[in-house]
């Protein structure tokens, strides 16, 4: 049920406010990260297909922080200004 929500304001770019009789208009990006398959999860019927394919535009492999040795953060601040130039730098900074 949470993935259909979660779909319907991807789709349709406004949510159902509490107390309200009309919904918010939303600008949004997503960025998601998962430590599971979900293409498999997908075929076992455990994830929306439509959904996967909605979250899914740019998919970055990254190994799991066991595994890496460092750099994440760099990689990180790369991805973010190649895909969105227009992100202020200071909101980078942490």
């Amino acid at each position: 049920m949470l993935q259909a929500k979660l779909l319907r304001v991807l789709e349709e770019q406004s949510c159902p406010a509490a107390g309200r009789l009309k919904d918010i208009k939303l600008d949004l990006r997503v960025v998601a990260a998962t430590n599971k398959n979900l293409r498999e999860a997908v075929k076992e019927g455990a994830f929306r297909q439509d959904l996967y394919f909605r979250l899914n535009v740019i998919q970055i492999l990254i190994p799991a922080a066991a595994r890496a040795h460092r750099g994440h953060r760099a990689l990180t601040k790369f991805f973010v200004r190649a895909l969105q130039p227009e992100v202020p730098s200071e909101t980078l900074k942490a």
